[in-house]
């Protein structure tokens, strides 16, 4: 897709995991590598400035936010799971995301999520059963560009649940009795979390950095 700008665009190729890469419109030169994941989705803000990187339809819907910064690198500022998602959209004003699940593509769980711009969940609305999900149109001018609140936190993990250091620390320290056994899993089993090993990329693919060939 094309940056508003008209000075870059997006593209996401390749076999699972695949690759998202920036390239300079003049050239047609790869400048910037968003990192490789179960995606097949880009999509800028109206301004330019931010960007959500996703995987939909037989992937699990995990959706990954950048801002544009001054220096041209595309900076990770959250992340989230849209799940059962079919469309992706961002507001006029630039700063959320909306994603829905409709029919006939599916006529199941149909609804719409509405995400801030680092994946943090401000509204998630259940319908029976819906055929379309938009913004409304505004004006064109009606929003100036703006960059994220001095106050934003990196969201990661799905449904918007913000992570912290002294959440995660809770978790590692807690009581296990001595004799206490895990449940069996099957030796094929996955975790059921919609994760799966075709659409897996390593710790280094999926780190946003300048491109190498």
């Amino acid at each position: 897709q094309w940056s508003p700008l008209g000075d870059e665009f997006g593209v996401v190729y390749g076999f699972m995991p695949a690759k998202a890469t920036i390239f300079k419109a003049e050239k047609c030169e790869p400048k910037y590598e968003l990192g490789a994941g179960p995606h097949n989705t880009l999509r800028w803000n109206p301004f330019g400035r931010f960007i959500a990187l996703a995987g939909f339809g037989n992937l699990p819907g995990d959706v990954k936010f950048f801002q544009k910064m001054k220096d041209g690198k595309y900076k990770p500022i959250g992340s989230t799971r849209a799940s059962c998602s079919v469309t992706l959209e961002w507001s006029p004003d630039g700063r959320r995301l909306l994603t829905s699940t409709i029919a006939p593509r599916l006529n199941v769980d149909n609804g719409w999520k509405i995400w801030r711009y680092n994946g943090d969940l401000l509204l998630h609305e259940e319908r029976e059963k819906i055929y379309e999900a938009s913004w409304r149109p505004v004006p064109q001018g009606t929003f100036e560009d703006r960059p994220i609140s001095p106050a934003s936190k990196r969201v990661d993990g799905a449904g918007g649940a913000t992570t912290s250091a002294a959440s995660s620390g809770a978790a590692k320290g807690a009581y296990k009795p001595p004799h206490a056994v895990s449940a069996y899993k099957p030796p094929h089993s996955t975790s059921g979390s919609g994760n799966f090993s075709l659409a897996k990329a390593s710790a280094d693919e999926m780190k946003a950095g300048k491109f190498k060939p």
